[in-house]
Parts: structure tokens; sequence; C-alpha cells
């Protein structure tokens, strides 16, 4: 059983929530390279497009979304949240000495939540080969 929704936009043009997020993200990049101002105003507002979308695409329900789905996002935010703590302290001295930039609670929440989506489908491929192996 599919438990992704379809947007109207979605039906009409046939995508999934999860593509339409993805071309809402595309598009906020390309409009941000598209400016030429890289400047820190214009990064802030890539910044919450960014930032939205990866929280979105992230919280969406799978396909199959059973106890084990549910498990391994937990267990990816949870992980992504504390090193991404860690982390970001470090990098915000880089930050600040080297782009006189720093950091915001936007910028968190992209690198914890790039993070939480990679250890996500990571794990989750990993789930998929152990019955692959020999």
């Amino acid at each position: 059983m599919n438990t992704q929704k379809i947007s109207g936009v979605g039906k009409l043009l046939g995508l999934s929530l999860r593509a339409c997020i993805a071309v809402i993200l595309a598009f906020a990049a390309f409009a941000y390279l598209a400016s030429h101002d890289f400047s820190a105003n214009s990064w802030s507002g890539f910044s919450t497009v960014l930032a939205f979308c990866l929280t979105g695409l992230f919280f969406l329900p799978e396909n199959i979304d059973d106890e084990r789905v549910r498990s391994l996002k937990l267990k990816a935010i949870s992980l992504a949240f504390a090193s991404g703590f860690l982390l970001l302290t470090w990098v915000e001295r880089f930050a600040v000495n080297f782009f006189q930039h720093t950091l915001t609670a936007y910028d968190f929440i992209i690198f914890v939540m790039g993070i939480a989506l990679g250890l996500f489908h990571y794990w989750r491929w990993l789930d998929g080969q152990v019955g692959k192996l020999p």
C-alpha cells in the first residue's frame, strides 16, 4: 500500500510529493545561483527553503512505513542531532574566521537533516543487502 500523498500540483504533473519537494529544491538552488548575489541576505532565503525541504523529505512517510523504518528514522535523527551539534561547534569557528559569517539555526537544520537522510538511506540500503549475502 502506497502511503505517499500526492499534492494538487503533483497530480497535474504526475509527480509524487517527494518529487515536488525535489523540484522546489532545484528551483530554489537555481534561483540562488542565478542571482549572482552571494551575500548573507541571499543565503538566508535559500537556507530557509533548503532546511524546510530537507526536513520535509525526512519526515515524509515511506512506501513501506513500518516499525523498522520508524526505528531507523529515530536512530538516524538522534545520531545526526548529537554529531551535528558536536561538529558544528568546530565548523562555527572556521566559518566565523574564514567567511565572516555566523551559522544560523537553518544552517544547523540543513547539516543535521543532511546527516540524518544519509544515515537513514544507508542503513535502509544495508537492511536490503542482508538477504542478498551468500
